[in-house]
């Protein structure tokens, strides 16, 4: 694999000039690198915030409780990104939608819309799933 990526490299590199490809190797390999410094900070900004918040609620409440509430928090997080990955691979089935609710109906139809309606169809009970959980979160920091 890479004496074949060294070989289209080299073709590319006869082809636009070796200073033009190196140039341009050098830049993706520069947003490259930002991109990962990026996202590794972005995960560890998302692990302290996911810290304070479990230290904040075991101070208002019990470790206890703050154990069982990010960990069923976080799974419910987890099973909504894989149910939401799962029904954007499926092929739509063709057939027409329900008629929308009343509350729903004056909304202008767009392709947008259509593709959330789509999906809030599809995904109706991960989603009450996910209400019930935020619930139960909003419950205990009133306690």
């Amino acid at each position: 694999m890479l004496g074949l990526l060294k070989t289209l490299a080299f073709s590319t590199m006869l082809r636009q000039g070796a200073v033009g490809a190196r140039r341009r190797l050098r830049r993706a390999l520069i947003c490259g690198l930002v991109a990962a410094c990026g996202g590794l900070t972005f995960l560890v900004g998302v692990g302290f915030l996911l810290a304070f918040g479990h230290e904040a609620l075991a101070l208002s409440t019990d470790n206890q409780t703050a154990n069982l509430v990010f960990g069923a928090g976080l799974a419910m997080i987890g099973a909504i990104a894989i149910a939401a990955v799962r029904a954007t691979g499926k092929p739509s089935s063709g057939q027409p939608l329900e008629a929308p609710p009343a509350m729903t109906a004056s909304l202008p139809t767009g392709d947008l819309t259509s593709d959330i309606e789509r999906l809030l169809s599809r995904n109706a009970g991960t989603l009450a799933a996910g209400a019930f959980v935020a619930g139960l979160l909003m419950a205990t920091r009133r306690r």
